[in-house]
């Protein structure tokens, strides 16, 4: 789900889905949320969140938590500003496990680690450096 209401329209996003902007559970989250962020590390945290108690319903999915497990949900989080870009190119694992494609055997993943915990990384655009957020 967009967080811009235009990009939702313009994707036809009420069509893969029964909510509509306003009830989708990972909208009314960060909506709860957002105002409480105040640098872009907090915002990273909070596009990445996923809680195992909601794992598919929460704002970066986790499907692969729930019962069943489903090899779904979100995969990525990107967070710009006007100088830096930080990047995280794994499903959430904020207290929760790295994501394994362990427990779908046999499901394609070509190219990609059996598990997946990659850190975080800033991209400074004034220094065109990259740098490990820890």
């Amino acid at each position: 789900m967009p967080f811009d209401r235009e990009i939702y329209q313009y994707g036809d996003f009420g069509h893969y889905t029964e909510f509509d902007y306003e009830s989708d559970p990972r909208a009314v989250s960060l909506e709860k949320s957002v105002r409480r962020v105040t640098t872009a590390e907090e915002l990273l945290e909070l596009v990445s969140k996923s809680d195992k108690a909601k794992p598919c319903g929460d704002i970066a999915p986790r499907c692969d938590l729930g019962t069943p497990p489903i090899a779904f949900g979100a995969v990525d989080a990107k967070v710009f500003d006007t100088v830096s870009t930080i990047v995280r190119n794994s499903p959430s694992f904020y207290e929760l496990p790295a994501f394994s494609f362990g427990q779908f055997a046999g499901y394609p993943h070509h190219g990609i680690p059996e598990t997946m915990n990659f850190a975080a990384y800033y991209y400074l655009s004034e220094s065109n450096s990259l740098a490990e957020t820890g």
